[in-house]
């Protein structure tokens, strides 16, 4: 190596053997990482050359929190590890942990190397004529660097240090866990924006957080725009709902928080195996009065008998007296913008129940929050009528969420089999055939395996139902939109099979058909506006009751509303306010939307109104079912 104006300067050989040194200690630096919890998965130039880490987790299955990027192309590197999600990040992120390795204290000095052979002495040449003075000569250039001595004998080897991985980051130390209860190999970070001190625990019988010290990173550049999530997996088919066949006779009228417990036999009359927290209705005989009520219960316990708890009633019949009014329903959701309360009064269209409200009316509602769109079960009554403008005011006496709340994340399951395929080689035409034995075997190894022919996936779905039989399934769509269930019916006792193909859009299978259309209008000036059902889908359906599939779009600068609702046989544009119809806000210039699936008559008319102007406003149908 050459030194030219504090420029190192090497030939190919010493630049091959300085690369060769680098990684190696890149890979010992790796291990000492390692140590502390910390994996190092990779080495980029730059900050922005770490991929996200929604990529990171896609191409990489077997990924762990600790996993850490080393930037720079030379050390000391900065690193950046993959944490958790925290107060200030939603989502789990790249943390920036500073540059590592830090310069360590200064070792002792190595023994000083052996001293090189002296060299041989030359001849004495003949004395020379003295010569004249010459002219002072240039300068010459830096001889070649000398040969290093021999490396120094190996330290003593030091203690092994206690590795700890970061469980965390919290704002401030009061925070922190306690440190008699955290495993002493977890360590926090305490701080905000980027500036963190980090704390482990010290001491054996008597623990405490010590700090060690800033752990301070240079913050990175913003990152791109993440890549949209793929689609989720269809979660798991929930319970059947729990119903139960008898009625239930006691002296006393039912109350609110009244608990009940059966004996283990009384299993027999519900559907299913009950859980806890199962909902269910039965009807409750006051057999002194001869009064009867559908109650709403709940499982609250299964601990040697099936105990339960009243959660709302309401009476059935009493004394006979005059015909009373037909039940009341109503088909649109109460909303709000916040959970539902027994004390706000809830304005809605009379027109959006089966019949004309009166004051004292009892029925179950649904409620729709806005703001997280969770659904409520509500037992609500009548309160006030307006028949002028068509209105009704319900109050809410008490509700239920419908979905539950959320439970502990399970264990991970065990990794499944892997399945294989049988390839049925025949025309793609034929409708019969024989497979080989060896084919019956695979397929009868495992109810995963399954059957290809004529480039569609058959699954098992029927397994000896019918004994001696096996019959695998297909269902898809062809370039006509028609839907069609295909199956492979095998006899086994003979290894032959028969193709059978059913079309779902065939008017004798029973199944509802679903039709597109494409309705469209937009209007961003306020005012109502309608259209007939007919002019809606174009034709004319043959069923009395369909289901309209769309999407209501509004854009403002302020608070304004659109209304969407269905009436049934009138002309005239109704002019009264709809605060019970499908409700989009939209405020700051935001863009909101709402996907719907409305119940309409075909002799019906579609509404809509506006409140306020708008800056772009559409109603698109999609399409439509016939029921």
């Amino acid at each position: 190596m050459i030194t030219i104006d504090n420029l190192q300067l090497r030939n190919l050989q010493e630049q091959v053997d300085k690369n060769k040194a680098d990684i190696e200690y890149i890979l010992e630096e790796e291990g000492t990482l390692n140590s502390f919890g910390l994996k190092v998965v990779g080495q980029v130039d730059t900050a922005n050359d770490i991929p996200t880490v929604l990529e990171y987790k896609t191409t990489n299955p077997s990924w762990e929190y600790g996993d850490t990027y080393a930037v720079g192309t030379k050390e000391p590197y900065e690193l950046y590890i993959l944490t958790r999600q925290n107060s200030t990040h939603p989502n789990d992120y790249w943390f920036d942990l500073g540059q590592f390795p830090l310069a360590g204290p200064q070792g002792d000095k190595g023994d000083k190397g052996d001293k090189g052979d002296k060299g041989d002495k030359g001849d004495t040449g003949p004395q020379g004529d003295k010569g004249d003075q010459g002219p002072q000569g240039i300068q010459g250039i830096q001889g070649i660097q000398g040969i290093q001595g021999p490396t120094g004998p190996q330290g003593i080897q030091g203690e092994a240090g206690k590795s700890f991985f970061i469980a965390g980051t919290v704002n401030n130390i009061s925070q922190l866990p306690s440190p008699s209860t955290t495993p002493s190999n977890e360590a926090y970070l305490v701080g905000s924006n980027n500036d963190y001190d980090l704390y482990v625990i010290s001491g054996t019988t008597t623990k405490e957080w010590v700090n060690t010290g800033k752990v301070e990173g240079v913050v990175g550049p913003q990152g791109p725009q993440g890549e949209q999530g793929v689609q989720g997996a269809t979660g798991d088919t929930g319970p059947v709902a729990l119903t139960y066949s008898n009625s239930y006779s006691r002296t006393y009228d039912p109350t609110v928080g009244t608990s009940i417990s059966w004996v283990s036999s009384f299993i027999d009359r519900f559907n299913r195996i009950p859980i806890i927290n199962d909902i269910f209705l039965l009807v409750w005989i006051n057999s002194a009065t001869g009064i009867s009520y559908i109650v709403t219960a709940k499982i609250t316990s299964l601990e040697n008998a099936i105990n339960w708890s009243v959660m709302a009633y309401s009476k059935i019949n009493g004394e006979t007296g005059e015909t009373g009014l037909t039940g009341l329903e109503r088909g649109t959701f109460l909303t709000g913008a916040g959970a539902p309360s027994t004390s706000i009064n809830y304005v809605a269209s009379s027109s959006s129940f089966n019949r004309q409200p009166v004051v004292g009316d009892l029925y179950i509602g649904v409620y729709r929050n806005l703001t997280s769109n969770e659904m409520y079960i509500c037992s609500c009554k009548i309160t006030k009528v307006d028949t002028t403008n068509d209105q009704c005011t319900t109050r809410i006496s008490s509700y239920m969420s419908i979905k539950g709340d959320k439970g502990d994340k399970g264990d991970k399951g065990d990794t499944g089999a892997s399945a294989e395929v049988v390839q049925i080689s025949a025309l793609d035409t034929a409708v019969q055939g024989t497979l080989t034995q060896a084919q019956l075997t695979t397929l009868q190894a495992s109810d995963l395996n399954y059957i290809s022919f004529a480039n569609e996936l058959y699954y098992l779905n029927d397994k000896q139902h019918d004994a001696g039989f096996l019959v695998y399934t297909h269902v898809g769509q062809d370039s006509t939109a028609n839907f069609f269930v295909k199956c492979i019916t095998i006899t086994i006792s003979t290894l032959g099979w028969v193709l059978s193909t059913k079309s779902l859009n065939e008017s004798s299978g029973g199944s509802l058909e679903y039709k597109p259309c494409a309705f469209y209008t937009s209007k961003t000036a306020a005012g109502t506006e309608y259209w007939t059902i007919d002019t809606v889908l174009s034709t004319t359906p043959t069923s009395e009751r369909i289901l309209l599939f769309g999407q209501l779009h509004i854009k403002s600068s302020t608070d304004n509303g659109s209304y969407l609702w269905s009436e049934d046989g009138s002309s005239n544009v109704y002019s009264g306010s709809k605060t019970s119809a499908l409700l989009r806000t939209s405020s700051d210039g935001q863009n909101n939307d709402t996907f719907f699936v409305l119940p309409v008559l075909k002799t019906g008319v579609l509404y809509n109104k506006k409140i306020a102007n708008c800056t772009d406003h559409f109603i698109a149908v999609r399409g439509y079912i016939e029921l």
